[in-house]
């Protein structure tokens, strides 16, 4: 030891540089060993000593142990005031606001991040390259405590000349974090897409790198993606990010990402309905909260727990847990993240009292979470809409005041909104906002916005493969054409509100919801096939497939159809509908030019809409076929039952639901 004291000052620079190269192999326990036997520091010179103090605190910083971090990082900004400015100086500012921003202390990082700008700006004996990578590190520190303290405008312009800058003068690591940070906060403002694209970015370089360096931001990462295949409702993806996340974590014992990836195994088991193992995890995080001391884990921890039982309907525990957050020396009230959730949990607990000023309170809490120029936080946006709908029909059924109900309409387009915005992330909820915009223009009596809202969301749900939900509301669909003479009856004599609503079932549908439940889907029966019919786009049939008796014996029901099929097909074609009812039976129609092709069935609609969909594509894609039937539909001749086997047998897997495994040969193809 004291032939390393005997060492001149040129020789500790070199102990230094070591110290930084172990740093760089994720030797962080060791280079902490390693710095001490260098101690004591106070004979070398100041910047020496500022650069050793900023090695310890980043070795700590990397270990997650963040109170160290900044005690050391304290000790370094002290000696530099002492000192002439230098690169150490300016290194030990920057390090100092990325911990103060870690520890949610934004404005003295802010505060530290603008006497870094002045210094940078005078220190001459630094490369343009190294100037500007430094530069390019502190927006993105600006835009971490802006978007913390609630101002998401410069949050956002800051993180992008952050990247803009690291893309070309950063380090392969520089870049990494930069992607990771912008992707965070994209994600955190409800851009998912974007945020996905970014942490994709970040995930490659880090995988290139292949550095414990860069573990800090890979931990980030993985637990973002988690989030986002979560809201994809990819649940297996989600939990191998999250524990992905969670094994870098206990790797390296860093305590705020094991809590991070520990909350996030919990909203899995919330999901599956397993509060008591949820819990436990939530229990976890929270002693590990509090034995590291950071302030706005313990609230975010204590406010998961709190919404654990609330949603498993624990009232009394979820009041208890409430008031600890309430009376918490950790409630960071200048902390706008951390205030958002305790106003949102502060209104749900008020939405279960009985009383009209607690009532009004919630009503007013979550109206401030969902204005846009407030702090933006999506998911809590779409909740405090959904539980405003719900309080706005508690209070229709007290007062029976008609007028509180035309508040619903704009909820709902707001939702609209912003599921749409957020589309590939929310979109099951986007096909749910568009099933409760059907059943409010049930509520109004406008039949055809609904249908056209129920067509809208069967469709998204379509798109994005969710089946079951596309089924449910298929059957809704099915459900209210159905019943079409009694909501026409409810027209003629204006039933009450009340009737509507209790027809519509329009609560349940909200709380389920709210309650991210999935729909019940249906149990599927065949359907009962009635005609399959080929016309021209002029109405005159050229095919014809009656397969019901009663169609068959009843001329009256077959020339009643077709004078009406002109009706039936605007409707369709034009409001944009995938369906049509004709007294007790269904209608579904596709125009592929120069035809219109019509199936009658009587039951449910969803499969019966996939396999008909899969016989238009069949029929169109044989060329020989669609040549024939074209030539027909030129001339007006009728095609004959059994005069063209290849049409009769795609018609006959198609009635047999066996559609999936017609085969085309060669030869019909030609």
């Amino acid at each position: 030891m004291r032939k390393i004291f005997g060492k001149k000052n040129k020789n500790f620079a070199e102990f230094l540089q070591k110290g930084e190269e172990m740093i760089e192999a994720g030797q962080f326990s060791e280079v902490l060993e390693f710095l001490h036997s260098l101690e004591p520091v106070d004979r070398y010179l100041g910047r020496q000593q500022v650069h050793f103090y900023t090695l310890q605190s980043r070795a700590h910083y990397y270990l997650g142990d963040y109170p160290k971090a900044h005690e050391m990082g304290e000790k370094a900004v002290h000696l530099s005031q002492n000192i002439k400015n230098c690169l150490e100086v300016i290194d030990a500012l920057l390090n100092q606001a990325e911990i103060l921003k870690f520890m949610e202390r934004n404005n003295e990082s802010l505060a530290l991040l603008d006497i870094f700008s002045h210094k940078i700006e005078e220190l001459k004996d630094i490369s343009d390259k190294e100037r500007k990578r430094r530069i390019g590190l502190s927006y993105i520190h600006r835009g971490g405590n802006q978007y913390y303290l609630g101002n998401t405008m410069k949050a956002s312009e800051n993180l992008q000349e952050g990247v803009r800058i690291l893309e070309i003068w950063g380090k392969e690591g520089d870049k990494a974090y930069a992607f990771s940070s912008f992707g965070s906060f994209q994600m955190m403002i409800g851009e998912s897409n974007n945020a996905f694209q970014f942490f994709t970015k970040s995930q490659e370089i880090c995988a290139r790198l292949d550095s414990p360096t860069v573990n800090f931001y890979q931990m980030n990462n993985f637990l973002v993606l988690g989030i986002i295949y979560g809201l994809k409702n990819e649940s297996k993806k989600a939990k191998e990010n999250i524990e992905n996340s969670l094994f870098r974590a206990q790797k390296y014992n860093n305590p705020t990402f094991i809590m991070r990836a520990l909350h996030h195994l919990a909203f899995i088991h919330e999901d599956n309905e397993e509060y008591t193992l949820a819990l436990e995890k939530l229990n976890e995080a929270l002693a590990l909260a509090e034995r590291i001391g950071g302030s706005r884990l313990i609230i975010d921890t204590s406010y998961l727990i709190f919404s654990a039982y609330f949603e498993m309907g624990d009232i009394e525990n979820a009041t208890r847990i409430f008031k600890q957050i309430e009376q918490s020396k950790h409630l960071n009230t200048n902390n706008k993240a951390i205030m958002v959730r305790y106003k949102f949990a502060k209104a749900r607990l008020l939405s279960t009292s009985n009383r009209t000023r607690d009532l009004g309170a919630a009503q007013e809490i979550f109206k401030y979470l969902i204005q846009e120029e407030q702090f933006v936080r999506t998911d809590i946006t779409i909740s405090a809409i959904l539980y405003l709908c719900i309080m706005l029909l508690d209070e229709f059924e007290k007062s029976k005041n008609e007028q509180v109900l035309d508040e619903l309409t704009p909820l709902l387009n707001q939702l609209e909104e912003i599921c749409s915005k957020e589309r590939d992330f929310y979109v099951e909820s986007l096909a749910k906002t568009f099933l409760l915009k059907a059943k409010v223009s049930l509520l109004y009596l406008d039949f055809t916005k609904s249908r056209q809202f129920f067509t809208k969301a069967q469709r998204i749900a379509e798109e994005y493969g969710l089946t079951n939900l596309a089924k449910a509301i298929s059957n809704e669909h099915d459900n209210f054409l159905h019943t079409l003479s009694e909501w026409n009856q409810m027209k003629t004599e204006n039933a009450s509100i009340s009737t509507r609503l209790e027809k519509i079932q329009l609560y349940d549908q909200i709380q389920s919801m709210k309650r991210k439940k999935p729909i019940k889907v249906p149990d599927y029966k065949p359907e009962s096939p009635i005609m399959l019919l080929i016309m021209t786009q002029s109405g005159i049939p050229i095919y014809n497939k009656i397969l019901n008796e009663e169609w068959k014996v009843n001329e009256e029901l077959f020339s009643g159809f077709l004078s009406a099929f002109n009706s039936f097909s605007d409707e369709i074609f034009s409001q944009g509908l995938d369906r049509a009812n004709f007294g007790k039976y269904t209608i579904l129609m596709t125009r592929i030019p120069p035809f219109m092709i019509c199936y009658v069935f009587e039951g449910q609609s969803y499969l019966v809409q996939q396999k008909f969909s899969h016989f238009n594509e069949s029929l169109h894609g044989n060329e020989k076929l669609w040549k024939k039937l074209e030539s027909s539909g030129r001339i007006g001749l009728v095609i004959q039952q059994d005069s063209n086997p290849a049409l009769e047998k795609l018609v006959d897997h198609f009635l047999n639901n066996d559609l999936a495994k017609f085969q085309f040969s060669d030869e019909d193809r030609k």
